[in-house]
Formats: C-alpha cells, structure tokens, sequence
C-alpha cells in the first residue's frame, strides 16, 4: 500500500466521481443527439430508396397501370387542388398518359378550371368518377346523359408541365 500524501482540504475520492458523472452526461447527451442525426439519415435514405425504386429511366414516377372503361364519349375526374405556388423550390412536373384500348379508339385528354371543363362538356355524355379503391382496384362512375360528342384527339396522347 502506498501512502499518498494528504493536503488540507483536498480528498481525492469525490471530485474523481464528480468529474466522471459530468463525463458520463456530456458522452450521454452527445451521443442521443448523434442518434437523432442518425435515425434522420436512415428516414432520408429509406425515403430516397424507395422514390428511386418507383423512378422510371426517364425520369418520372410511375404508378401502376390501370383500366378505366366507360360506354360514355368522357371520363372526368372530381377537381383536383394542386397549390404549390408557395413552395420555393421546384417540386417536379406532372405527366399523365392515356391510351385507348379500342382499336383505332381516340383519346383527349384536357385539363383545365373546372368552369370551362363543364362549358366544354356541355350536352356531351360523361362518366365522373366517383370512388376509386386501390385493393382491389375497383372505380364507381356517375354517368351525365347527353347526345353530343366532345371533339375527337388520337389514340394515345401524353401530356406533361409544370403544376405551378
């Protein structure tokens, strides 16, 4: 045993624990909030994975494929609210493509406020989808009678732009 010699006032034993416990929070709080930086990098990684998973080579998310089928001359969809004119940065570009199953079928797509879509259809028989399910996919129509036909299109058209 070794005589470690003694000075007024001073006793090793508590200010080495005290010195250790304020070591042991600093390491503490440091490593919570590097977990933190670390579970958001793992969110963003697994965020970037699974947009570039559904990314086609050209560049535009995909969704699957699916039938739309109507005797009606137009399908319409409920008013869509797409307000990004907030947001700072651009937020991509929108493309939709329609194809029609019918041999030498036309398709026409239009977007537009929903005031002129209605003047455009005016007398024209048109199916608006009601209720779209995904699992099983299954849409429900509303159907508006009417004796005229809307202009003809082609039998495959893509559109695309910038929502803004």
């Amino acid at each position: 045993m070794t005589n470690v010699p003694m000075h007024e006032g001073h006793t090793p034993g508590p200010a080495t624990r005290n010195g250790s416990k304020a070591g042991a929070i600093v390491a503490l709080v440091l490593g919570i909030l590097l977990a933190l930086v670390g579970v958001g990098g793992i969110i963003g990684g697994t965020a970037s994975a699974a947009v570039l998973n559904h990314q086609g080579g050209d560049g535009y998310l995909t969704a699957p494929t699916r039938s739309f089928s109507t005797t009606s001359y137009a399908l319409i969809s409920p008013p869509a609210q797409i307000n990004v004119t907030d947001v700072p940065f651009d937020v991509g570009r929108l493309r939709f493509t329609a194809e029609s199953t019918a041999p030498g079928g036309d398709v026409f797509i239009g977007i537009g406020p929903k005031a002129e879509v209605q003047k455009y259809l005016v007398g024209v028989h048109t199916s608006e989808i009601t209720d779209v399910r995904i699992s099983p996919f299954r849409v429900q129509y509303r159907d508006t009678f009417g004796s005229e036909a809307p202009v003809s299109g082609s039998s495959k058209v893509t559109i695309g732009g910038d929502p803004r």
